[in-house]
Order: structure tokens, then sequence, then C-alpha cells
């Protein structure tokens, strides 16, 4: 799988959605889970239009999306999902080296993210660590919230000579 990263168009948020919905379900969660997260899961275009929102793609099909939001002078690792066929190819990891370029071009110091406790793993391996806990439905249920220091890529730094 050869993919590369586009900026996310209006015209995406059915289909980012789609993969959300998609990469939530494949962690097998209750589906009376997954309507109490819908209104989370889904993208708007206004959302893809107010945020850095990035396409991974594969050819010519979306297999994965990032969104870096600002909020209160924090940047955020808004949403990643990878579909599931294309978890474990690297895609994953595209998608956070480029939130964690943009937010060293917005000269921000740490990207944090609130992650699922399903891919808190990813996250420490690709040097995210744990700040706390943020509540989530049902109630009772709790999300790590990480955060990795904002460094230039090797790979970015080239491109920006």
């Amino acid at each position: 799988m050869t993919v590369r990263i586009r900026a996310a168009s209006r015209a995406d948020a059915a289909q980012l959605t789609d993969i959300a919905f998609t990469a939530k379900r494949h962690w097998d969660y209750p589906e009376s889970w997954i309507r109490l997260w819908a209104d989370d899961l889904r993208i708007d275009a206004d959302y893809v239009t107010a945020n850095r929102v990035f396409a991974a793609m594969d050819g010519e099909r979306i297999v994965g999306w990032c969104a870096v939001a600002e909020q209160d002078g924090e940047f955020w690792l808004d949403y990643c999902w990878v579909l599931p066929e294309a978890a474990g190819k690297g895609t994953g990891r595209r998608l956070v080296t480029k939130a964690i370029d943009v937010a060293a071009q917005l000269q921000a110091r740490a990207l944090k993210v609130i992650a699922d406790p399903n891919a808190e793993g990813f996250y420490r391996r690709l040097g995210f660590h744990l700040i706390g806990r943020h509540p989530s439905v049902p109630a009772g249920r709790e999300l790590p919230v990480l955060e990795a220091p904002v460094t230039r890529s090797p790979e970015s730094a080239r491109s920006a000579r």
C-alpha cells in the first residue's frame, strides 16, 4: 500500500464520517455505545473548513484521516481514524506525523489527543505520554489524554528547504 497525505475537502466529509464509524466499530463496541458517540463521530463540511483535516489516500481511495484543531492556544489531534484494512501498514503513523508537522508549523510546543483506550498503545509508541483522563459516555468511562512534544520530522525539515 502506497499512501499519500492530502488536505481533505468539504466534499470528503461524508466519507470521513464513514471511516470514523467503521474504525470505531472495528473494536467491537456495542451498537448502543456507537449511537451515544454518533455526534462526535459525524463530520460535516464546516468542520473540514474550520480545521486542518488531512486524508490518507491509497490511490484515489481515502483509507484514513486526521484533524488538527486549536483550542485556547493548545493544539489537539482532534481525530485520527484508519480503516481496519489499512491498519498496521503505517497509515496511522503517517497521519500522526503529518499532524505533528502541522503543529510545528503553527509553533505549538505539544500536540494533545484524547484517545480511544484501544489506541493508547499506538500513541505511546509514537512518543505520546499520559497526562490525564477525560470523562466519556457511557457514565463512568474515561479516556486517556496524551501529549507529545512537537518537533519537526526529518521529512518535513527536508521539504521546508
